[in-house]
């Protein structure tokens, strides 16, 4: 139990105050309480006596507390990399400029066929054949008109060109030719050859306007005209005669047959018996006895080559694919 002086201290310092410890200050009262009585001293303290020592023995208890020390935690291992030596900077080279490319032009994208039905197909094939004739038709080349050149010709023309319809021209021309006089005759086959002498050199002069390729071409348009029409040989147009052209090689068995025929053993005999005889003839020849008519077809052929080299400034197409073989 503490003592009335003890309470007062303890007031005193404040229901605030902090001690480090209660034992120490009660023990410190005590002590004074037993001081004073063994010195008879009837108030053991002042009240100022008894503040300044509490406050001193505050003091000391304060000074003497050493503040715990906290136990630090071990630092811990950094675990960042360490930085790397930095690299010495090089200098900036200056980059050379790049030529300029030219871009490639993109491709154009194909167009869609179009699907034809079998009526626009047709007419798509008749205007081709109608072109293909209209080329080839250009490419034959159009002779000059001939006059008449024969006596019933001659008439005909005549007669046409004064009636007022071909029917009544052609029975009047044929009625005239029937009853022409020995002098009419001599008259109209005067105008016949005068015409032809005038037809040939009108022909000349065109055929020389040309040149040798293009009778050439010329041709060979006629021939595929008269093979695609299919019209009689009468309608068809007849290959141009060029003495510029070299005349085609013969065979052997076209020399054995001109020189069978020239012997005067087959006179007589009509053209196709002629030439049957002829061909059974060189079937039955030996290799010997064909041999002068082979040499004679092997200078012709270079007769042919020379000719038509100087002509068109080219080998012949035989000639050509032989060598590309």
């Amino acid at each position: 139990m503490l003592s009335s002086i003890g309470r007062a201290a303890i007031r005193r310092g404040g229901a605030g105050a902090s001690y480090k410890s209660t034992n120490r200050v009660l023990q410190r009262i005590l002590l004074l309480q037993r001081v004073a009585k063994a010195n008879n001293v009837g108030s053991p303290f002042s009240l100022r006596q008894f503040s300044s020592s509490l406050l001193r023995s505050y003091a000391t208890t304060t000074a003497k507390a050493k503040p715990k020390t906290k136990t630090s935690a071990p630092k811990a291992k950094s675990t960042a990399k360490k930085a790397a030596p930095k690299k010495p900077v090089k200098k900036a080279v200056r980059a050379k400029p790049k030529r300029k490319v030219a871009s490639k032009p993109k491709p154009k994208a194909k167009p869609r066929k179009k699907v034809l039905t079998p009526k626009q197909k047709e007419r798509t094939e008749r205007q081709k054949q109608t072109l293909e004739l209209k080329s080839l038709k250009a490419t034959a080349l159009t002779l000059p008109k001939a006059k008449p050149a024969t006596v019933w010709t001659v008439i005909l023309t005549e007669a046409v060109g004064k009636s007022s319809s071909l029917t009544l021209g052609t029975k009047e021309a044929s009625a005239k030719y029937k009853s022409l006089t020995a002098s009419e005759l001599e008259h109209y086959n005067h105008i016949a050859n005068q015409n032809k002498e005038e037809n040939q050199t009108a022909y000349k002069k065109f055929i020389e306007s040309h040149k040798p390729e293009e009778i050439r071409l010329a041709n060979n348009a006629r021939h595929l005209l008269a093979k695609r029409d299919g019209k009689k040989a009468s309608s068809r147009l007849p290959a141009l005669r060029d003495p510029r052209i070299p005349k085609l090689p013969s065979k052997a068995g076209i020399f054995f047959g001109a020189d069978r025929w020239n012997s005067g053993d087959l006179k007589g005999l009509k053209i196709p018996e002629a030439s049957r005889l002829i061909w059974n003839e060189w079937k039955e020849l030996s290799p010997s006895e064909r041999k002068p008519y082979e040499d004679q077809e092997a200078a012709d052929k270079t007769r042919y080559i020379q000719e038509y080299k100087t002509v068109f400034g080219r080998d012949p197409l035989f000639v050509t694919r032989a060598a590309a073989a």
